[in-house]
C-alpha cells in the first residue's frame, strides 16, 4: 500500500501537523494556565524532562510546572490532612504510615 521509505516521513509529518493543530485548538485553555501559574509568582511556567524512548534514545519533554518547588522536601501533613477531610475516598489511596 505504502512505500516503506516514504512511510516514516509521512508519519512525522502527520504527528507535527496533528500535534500543531491540536495545540491551536487547545490554547484557549492554555493561554489562562500560563497566566496562572505566572501570576502565582512561585516558579517558572513549564519545566523540561528528559525521558528514554526507543532504542535508548533521550529525549526532552515539556510540561507545565504545576507543582511547588519545594514540594520533594514536603513530609505528608498535606496528604494526611487530605485523607482525614475525604474519608469516603482516602482508602482508594491509603498507604501504611510513611
Amino acid at each position: 500500500m505504502f512505500d516503506m521509505k516514504i512511510y516514516p516521513f509521512f508519519k512525522r509529518l502527520f504527528d507535527i501537523v496533528l500535534s500543531g493543530a491540536a495545540i491551536l485548538m487547545m490554547s484557549p485553555l492554555l493561554i489562562p494556565i500560563m497566566i496562572a501559574l505566572k501570576c502565582t509568582g512561585e516558579h517558572y511556567i513549564f519545566y523540561g524532562q528528559t525521558r528514554i524512548g526507543r532504542n535508548n534514545s533521550y529525549f526532552k519533554i515539556w510540561k507545565f510546572a504545576t507543582m511547588l518547588l519545594n514540594s520533594p522536601n514536603m513530609t505528608g501533613g498535606a496528604h494526611h490532612a487530605w485523607r482525614s477531610e475525604n474519608p469516603s475516598v482516602g482508602w482508594i489511596f491509603a498507604q501504611d504510615e510513611d
